[in-house]
């Protein structure tokens, strides 16, 4: 069994274990109890994540009679289009468009509105979701897809300005106008993976179809960038100052991005740049199933679980980012650009293993099949390193 098999097996059982058929959505995640492994909290953002990753495993024809996908797709619309938050209508219209359901020009055009009265609000993740979202559905050749082509040049054009033209990097935000000026002085110059992966990976979509050269570029650089910036042993590091390129905290490095994340956005890169994607990739797996800082594997598979990540000791899973509040103290002093005191608020070095999966990493690791398999079947080849 390939590792990619394992993963995909492990991702189909967890989402079982999340699904809630009272409310047709899944459960916030998996969590290590004195009984065993058990679900906990609800949430529409992550349900719409596992539909995506479940969408794509239907066109492969995996399912599972306890996953009732059409249930779960008229859940997630209905809410959707009865008013929610505009990442979660973003998610819900990528979802629709891969499984190519009746409701994508209805929420096609909820998203459309959306966008044109809150251009400028968006943060890097959220954009990005819409215009990935958006690029599916112009795929599907419907009655939207002349408009929604026109909305993706918009959103592409809107989503270049978030990344630093020194460093290749996605910023949280752009520009946003708010009465928390500090907060938006540092997220505008403060990034995470999630930003760079899922940036280059809507700007790649819109590339491949329209052969933009502006977005060509912003997604080989960005992907130049992430893959120089990788960690000796595959980490893919975590909170990143955009105009430096140094480091806020490495720390947590999550499996999602390990196993999922890095996968379907550098593989939906791979035509921008003369890189070999697959060795990073394999690089990435490879920390994953044991070859990491505590030398254990984080596919576990006595458990039947993904754990979620290796973190600093005093991290707070649940809060701000999922890091120590030290962290938060050097990312509001990068931000405002006194990156010189951080210091000031010292990490611990003492790592351990988070125990517990979030249910949105089981429907990205679905979504990341074709990537996963494709990284493996490589030749290994020198991945780029540099020194940041």
């Amino acid at each position: 069994m390939t590792r990619a098999d394992r993963l995909e097996e492990i991702a189909l059982r967890g989402l079982v274990r999340c699904y809630n058929p009272e409310t047709r959505l899944f459960r916030a995640k998996l969590v290590e109890t004195p009984d065993g492994i058990e679900p906990v909290g609800l949430s529409f953002r992550y349900s719409g994540m596992a539909a995506i990753g479940l969408c794509a495993a239907a066109r492969r024809g995996l399912s599972d009679p306890a996953l009732p996908l059409d249930r779960i797709l008229s859940r997630l619309a209905e809410t959707a289009l009865a008013g929610c938050d505009e990442l979660d209508l973003a998610l819900v219209l990528w979802a629709h468009a891969v499984a190519d359901t009746g409701e994508v020009p209805a929420l096609f055009a909820e998203v459309e509105r959306t966008y044109r009265r809150h251009v400028g609000w968006y943060t890097c993740m959220g954009l990005s979701w819409s215009l990935a979202a958006v690029e599916h559905v112009v795929r599907l050749g419907s009655e939207v897809s002349a408009r929604a082509a026109s909305l993706a040049e918009a959103m592409a054009a809107d989503l270049g300005h978030y990344q630093h033209p020194r460093t290749a990097l996605f910023a949280i935000r752009h520009r946003r106008v708010s009465r928390k000026l500090l907060d938006t002085l540092v997220e505008a110059r403060v990034g995470t993976f999630a930003n760079h992966s899922y940036a280059s990976y809507a700007l790649s979509l819109y590339a491949a179809r329209t052969r933009d050269e502006r977005a060509a570029a912003c997604v080989r650089r960005c992907v130049e960038a992430v893959c120089g910036g990788q960690g000796e042993r595959g980490q893919w590091w975590w909170m990143v100052d955009t105009r430096t390129g140094r480091w806020v905290d490495r720390y947590p490095v999550y499996a999602v991005h390990q196993d999922a994340m890095a996968p379907f956005c550098l593989y939906a890169a791979r035509a921008f740049t003369k890189m070999e994607v697959a060795a990073h990739l394999r690089r990435g797996l490879d920390w994953l199933f044991g070859e990491n800082e505590l030398g254990e594997s984080l596919v576990d598979v006595d458990r039947d679980i993904i754990w979620r990540a290796i973190q600093r000791a005093d991290s707070l899973s649940d809060g701000e980012y999922g890091v120590p509040e030290n962290t938060l103290r050097r990312r509001r002093a990068v931000g405002l650009g006194l990156g010189f005191l951080a210091n000031r608020w010292p990490l611990t070095e003492r790592l351990v293993m988070l125990r517990e999966s979030r249910s949105y990493h089981l429907g990205w690791v679905l979504f990341a099949r074709e990537a996963l398999l494709a990284a493996e079947s490589r030749e290994p080849t020198p991945a780029l390193r540099s020194g940041r």
